[in-house]
């Protein structure tokens, strides 16, 4: 199935004073906001990445204390050069913002510090929660942003918060906890511990209380005889609570027979109707009839047991039996219907927009799930031999996806050859190949295409050099805003063999770091596209990939581990980082995660998670290898 797949300081009052420094690239006025009231921003791009940018976009990203989840609005820019200014009432929840400008497929987040503006009363002080709330931005809420988290940052803006208003750490002890796990390695664990033993002696626990301990002590401080007491009391004061559904909804998905999963999944319907975890079941209960290719019962389970079905669980059975060749007649229907129900999301939506997504990117959203439906539709009608049926679905798929996937192109370009529309398929690959949205099948269609159209190979040599030196530009002027340039944590793991590997030892060679786990999916899906940057780079000394094996679960990790990687015949490197010390050191917030460092031991690429794309990340891999030589 195809899928598409927020931290700030400023140290006290006085930093926070920008609103009249014009010569600034951020400010705004008043200098002390208040909530509803107006508050001007003021841009300045000169110098920055956005100073050639013919239009400019901005995104406020507005922190409460309570959520690491902002609510996202869009900001109307004005242009009196050389500055853009906005104007917008804050959100009366919101306590921090964090202000993104973006143009010219670039963004300027302001990282490492961001443009935050903090929210004040009517004499000028900080609001209960404002640095709570830039605590919960600093801690997680940044990555929409693209910022790197920083939890030190993230503590002393939430004990900033509990001096000033010492109420708030009652409520705030979940974060606070979190932050102390993650900034004391060696020491937060035991330290959490007695602050949770201390509130539970107090005794008269309220039952918010009671949900904090049971969860602190069942999962993250290993006391299950501590926490059961308090689940039994939880469950008998509030049975249909978010607590008992997070218990109901963890053993369904630790179910392993399908249908011990449809009697859970229907007696949490009856109990928890309005639960936004249905859908979360909805979909794991149709992957488990596809991984066993129990495709009839798969179907009956959407049409029957599924109240509201959304356009992505037919995408997903749809594209699992095309791909797989399996009863395509059928698996057209089924896309059909998604194809209708994508189409009435698209008009009038039955779902409430995610906060944190602006109306502008949930558009987007819901016009890639229609694009995403419709090229598999289009691709079962051609595996049917109705290709000029095809063409139009796949036409209107790239444009609903703007070309985004290279798969849907690929299709597309195909679709179009098939019929022999050479010129239209020239145009489309020609406009791919000069973006940079290149991949091998895409190179070949055209290399058709070209003949077709112009009559003979003459000139294709030139002239395919010249759209692939043009593509690779596009892509090399993307990576220059991404290098970075810091020292790489020295680190000596084991690998496989029981060699001792460190970084240092590497010095002079450019080293790419992959970090990964056997449980992670993305990651997996990764690594045939590993395998052929690996094996590109196979006969040059000057590059070495290390997949440093991380936050593995259970027992046997080393076995497990070499289990696998001899299973798929992986020609990997792999390095066990089994206290999950490098993880911490390199600042890992989710894997995969990709490094790339140069010969001086300075990381200049960071690379996070998988799109799903492998010649595209080879390729931009390999451009990242030699931009660093």
């Amino acid at each position: 199935m195809k899928t598409t797949t927020v931290l700030f300081t400023l140290v006290l009052s006085a930093v926070l004073l920008i609103g009249d420094l014009p010569s600034q690239t951020f400010s705004y006025l008043p200098s002390k906001p208040q909530l509803n009231r107006k508050i001007t921003i003021t841009y300045n791009p000169t110098g920055g990445r956005l100073e050639r940018a013919t239009t400019i976009e901005a995104i406020a990203y507005q922190f409460n204390e309570r959520s690491f989840e902002p609510t996202a609005i869009e900001l109307t820019l004005t242009k009196r050069h050389p500055n853009w200014t906005a104007t917008f009432i804050p959100d009366t929840s919101a306590r921090a913002i964090f202000v993104s400008f973006h143009g010219d497929e670039k963004k300027d987040n302001g990282d490492p510090e961001g443009y935050c503006i903090l929210l004040h009363d009517a004499r000028g002080n900080y609001l209960p929660g404002t640095m709570a709330a830039r605590a919960q931005a600093y801690f997680i809420g940044v990555q929409l942003l693209g910022m790197k988290r920083n939890p030190k940052l993230a503590l002393e803006n939430l004990e900033q918060e509990f001096a000033l208003f010492p109420n708030q750490k009652a409520r705030l002890l979940n974060l606070y906890w979190q932050l102390i796990i993650a900034t004391d390695k060696s020491d937060g664990e035991a330290r959490v511990l007695a602050q949770a033993d201390s509130l539970a002696a107090k005794g008269d626990l309220t039952l918010d209380e009671k949900k904090l301990l049971a969860n602190w002590y069942g999962f993250q401080l290993q006391q299950p005889e501590k926490a059961e007491t308090l689940k039994d009391e939880i469950r008998a004061a509030d049975p249909f609570g978010p607590f008992v559904q997070s218990e109901r909804f963890q053993a369904f998905y630790a179910a392993q027979d399908i249908n011990a999963k449809l009697a859970q999944f229907e007696q949490f319907k009856k109990d928890f109707p309005q639960s936004e975890r249905i859908a979360d079941m909805q979909m794991i209960i149709l992957s488990a009839y596809l991984r066993s290719q129990q495709y009839e019962e798969a179907r009956s389970f959407l049409e029957s047991k599924v109240s509201k079905p959304s356009s992505m669980l037919y995408n997903q059975l749809a594209w699992d039996m095309v791909e797989k060749d399996i009863d395509v007649k059928a698996a057209a229907e089924i896309a059909k219907q998604g194809v209708e129900l994508a189409r009435k999301e698209l008009v009038s939506t039955s779902t409430e927009k995610p906060k944190y997504l602006t109306m502008k990117q949930w558009l987007q959203s819901r016009r890639n799930s229609l694009g995403y439906v419709l090229d598999t539709y289009a691709y079962a009608l051609h595996k049917l031999d109705r290709i000029e049926e095809s063409v139009p679905l796949f036409a209107e798929a790239v444009q609903l996806t703007q070309q985004s996937n290279r798969d849907i192109n690929e299709r597309y370009a195909n679709a179009l050859i098939a019929i022999g529309n050479y010129q239209q398929a020239y145009d489309f690959l020609n406009e791919l190949l000069r973006s940079g949205k290149s991949s091998p099948a895409i190179e070949e269609s055209f290399k058709k295409a070209y003949v077709q159209v112009k009559g003979s190979e003459v000139g294709l040599t030139e002239y395919f050099s010249a759209l692939k030196a043009s593509g690779a530009d596009k892509i090399k002027t993307k990576l220059q805003d991404e290098m970075l340039n810091q020292a790489a944590p020295d680190f000596e793991l084991t690998d496989l063999a029981g060699n001792s590997i460190s970084l240092k030892s590497l010095r002079g060679k450019i080293v790419v770091l992959d970090f990964w786990a056997t449980w992670c999916g993305p990651c997996l899906a990764s690594f045939p596209g590993m395998q052929q940057a690996v094996e590109k780079f196979r006969d040059d000394s000057q590059v070495e990939f290390l997949f440093v094996n991380t936050w593995e679960r259970g027992d046997d990790v080393q076995q497990r581990v070499a289990d696998f990687i001899r299973e798929k015949n992986y020609p990997f490197h792999v390095l066990l980082d089994s206290k999950n010390e490098v993880v911490t050191a390199y600042g890992v917030e989710g894997i995969p995660t990709k490094f790339v460092i140069d010969k001086n031991g300075k990381i200049r690429f960071k690379s996070v998670g998988f799109g799903g794309d492998a010649n595209q990340m080879v390729d931009e891999l390999s451009m990242m290898i030699e931009m660093v030589r």
